[in-house]
């Protein structure tokens, strides 16, 4: 109980400040997309993928390091924070002026060139507080990434509007993402003095080498997760122009704003699921039967809200002119529940130290999405892109739960699957079936209601399982 109840509280407080944060950054997307029009949202989408797989590079996977060393062993926090942020430092500054040269050098559009060397900035400062922020996750202390998170967007929203409002243009407006980025690190490293003392910056270079031995892997990992995240709008640019990235990055960035919850939960589970892995197996499947769960009762009924306003949800945010948007906003809303899957069978992936499969599993899940993006946006541009990440995403998940557990422990989660998955299946068909004159405020009322009623029904979830979190919750 008291576990269940940790991961829920930390992931809460930390999807709190992220997600407040990023209601104020999309906020300001809003406006910019609506006063610059597709082509500047799809210049900005195009910088923030490419800018943020070239400084990638200057992470070598020390923010898993530490989560998993230090939550296990907190007298090393100082150690591997100071001596790993200051190797960042110097690997992301040197990144950002070799990007740099590289665009001036490069035949691109003169503005495309200095958004991307604007966010390319940002990216520095954001992977710098990444990891201090992994620090403050090793110890549990979830509130500071979350307050910061809040902080560097609440920023953006701030500066960026006013540029917007006072009409400095899309280059003044998009320089708010590094200066917030900046305080927000500076705001990090003053959180860290205070509450685990000074940042040790003298380097240790054995201990720095060591330490980036033992990250590969997990670097590995997150290059390629951030290769799948980031190609798609890299090839949508490529092959289709600015303004149809501009055109799913509508979408796409409403899907992140959302998708923070799932990626808080994972960094709320990650250090308790690091602990269950010492103490015993079955402890951590338990674990893993009850995240499965949670993530099935609250995102399968959110895509649905979503499906159902959809249409509403574009035209509020950014207007008649992105109304194309909307069947991609219908296709990514499922890859939700599928994220947040994936998510837990890799997570135990890694606590187990099985990074090398995970590895291999990634490189075979790029390498198709690479091509089945290219394939579907030939096909259907934006809507293609939206359709070859859920399809690719539903794909990986039985690899990884093949890799991860025997057969018995596998059934163990698939059957946990069964009653949500029905009770979709029931809500659906309702919908389709009698919702199809009503408004969308009484069709999501009377679909959610078939979603609940199906899950009692088919003992997805009962009394006791309402009694079990609220005893999480207020307890």
């Amino acid at each position: 109980m008291r576990t269940a109840r940790k991961i829920l509280k930390n992931t809460v407080v930390l999807s709190i400040g992220k997600g407040v944060g990023d209601l104020g950054a999309f906020l300001f997307l809003m406006l910019f997309g609506r006063t610059y029009g597709a082509e500047f949202l799809g210049k900005y989408a195009f910088a923030m993928s490419l800018g943020g797989m070239v400084i990638m590079f200057s992470t070598l996977g020390f923010n898993t390091l530490i989560v998993k060393e230090v939550s296990r062993n907190l007298k090393m926090g100082r150690k591997y924070v100071g001596n790993l942020l200051l190797a960042r430092l110097i690997l992301a500054i040197a990144l950002w002026l070799l990007f740099g040269i590289a665009v001036i050098l490069s035949p691109a559009p003169h503005d495309t060139k200095i958004i991307l060397i604007i966010i390319s900035g940002y990216h520095v400062f954001y992977q710098l507080t990444s990891l201090v922020n992994a620090g403050f996750s090793a110890w549990e202390e979830m509130q500071y990434p979350s307050l910061l998170e809040f902080f560097h967007r609440i920023i953006i929203l701030l500066l960026g509007g006013a540029a917007i409002l006072l009409a400095r243009g899309p280059f003044t407006a998009l320089a708010a993402y590094p200066l917030s980025a900046f305080l927000m690190f500076l705001l990090a490293c003053l959180l860290f003095t205070k509450h685990h003392g000074k940042l040790n910056l003298r380097p240790d270079f054995t201990f720095i080498a060591t330490a980036t031995k033992s990250s590969l892997h997990f670097f590995l990992l997150l290059l390629l997760a951030q290769f799948d995240g980031r190609i798609g709008v890299i090839l949508l640019t490529w092959l289709r122009g600015e303004t149809e990235t501009g055109i799913f990055a509508a979408s796409d960035r409403l899907m992140v704003s959302i998708a923070v919850a799932i990626t808080f939960f994972g960094m709320a589970l990650f250090p308790v699921m690091s602990r269950c892995s010492l103490e015993s197996r079955e402890k951590m499947l338990k674990l893993c039967r009850t995240s499965v769960r949670l993530l099935a009762v609250i995102l399968l009924p959110l895509s649905l809200i979503l499906t159902i306003f959809g249409d509403q949800i574009i035209f509020i945010t950014f207007g008649k002119n992105f109304i194309d948007s909307v069947p991609i906003l219908k296709i990514l809303v499922w890859g939700l529940f599928i994220t947040g899957l994936n998510l837990i069978v890799t997570t135990v992936l890694i606590v187990e130290d099985k990074q090398r499969k995970l590895a291999y599993s990634r490189v075979f899940q790029s390498l198709a999405y690479v091509a089945l993006g290219i394939f579907f946006i030939d096909k259907a541009s934006g809507q293609g892109l939206a359709l070859a990440k859920v399809i690719i995403s539903a794909i990986y998940f039985p690899i990884c739960l093949a890799m991860t557990f025997t057969w018995q422990e596998a059934r163990s989660l698939i059957i946990v699957l069964v009653a949500p998955l029905l009770s979709l299946a029931v809500s659906i068909g309702v919908l389709w079936l009698f919702c199809g004159s009503l408004g969308p405020v009484y069709s999501t009322i009377i679909t959610i209601g078939a979603f609940c009623g199906a899950m009692i029904i088919f003992k997805g979830i009962g009394w006791n399982d309402i009694r079990y979190l609220q005893d999480i919750i207020f307890r």
